[in-house]
């Protein structure tokens, strides 16, 4: 659970910087900020990744000093999450720029697909029709992380996200007084 403080960290900073970019209508600098910070995310969280999965049993021991068995059980359930760090921050970072650009329903449903289309339907599967056993549980996880980057990053690369930016007020007053216009001179009905 700490470990997704800092994915956390980079999406709402992300956010603000790509809604910061989108209101100067700088949707190129938007983009730019976005590829950066994914990279950014991506990469500190693999960091992270590779610290906590290094000492898992040991940082398990110290939690569970008395029970050898879940212990063991306890690491090898953080080294698969691990797994999963480089893509949570990647997509977090993603999220997060959906939201700086105003596209935050595709946010929600990146979220929503990730966790009840993918990953409870995964652990079930998993765990219950795999030899996995209780272990397909954790390996939902980073599965269903990893698709869940790669719909972010697809969306992404569509650049859909760039038309949820706000307008200009005055740009949509003008918009307006030309339909308006228009409408008004029975050039469109």
């Amino acid at each position: 659970s700490f470990v997704i403080i800092p994915a956390l960290g980079f999406s709402m900073a992300t956010s603000t910087l790509v809604g910061q970019a989108v209101g100067a209508r700088r949707l190129d600098r938007a983009q730019a900020l976005t590829l950066a910070a994914v990279r950014i995310g991506f990469y500190t969280m693999l960091g992270a990744a590779v610290v906590l999965f290094l000492l898992a049993r040991p940082l398990a021991d110290l939690f569970l000093p008395d029970a050898p068995l879940v212990a063991a059980e306890a690491s090898t359930f953080v080294r698969i999450l691990c797994l999963s760090f480089g893509f949570i921050g990647a997509q977090q970072v993603l999220t997060g720029a959906f939201r700086g650009a105003g596209d935050t329903v595709a946010a929600m449903l990146l979220a929503l697909f990730s966790l009840w289309v993918l990953r409870f339907p995964l652990a079930f599967l998993l765990s219950y029709r795999t030899p996995l056993g209780e272990a397909g549980v954790w390996w939902a996880f980073p599965i269903s992380e990893a698709i869940a980057a790669l719909a972010a990053w697809s969306w992404f690369r569509t650049g859909r996200w760039r038309r949820r930016a706000p307008l200009d007020p005055e740009e949509t007053m003008e918009q307006k007084i030309v339909l308006e216009a228009i409408v008004e001179e029975g050039l469109e009905s």
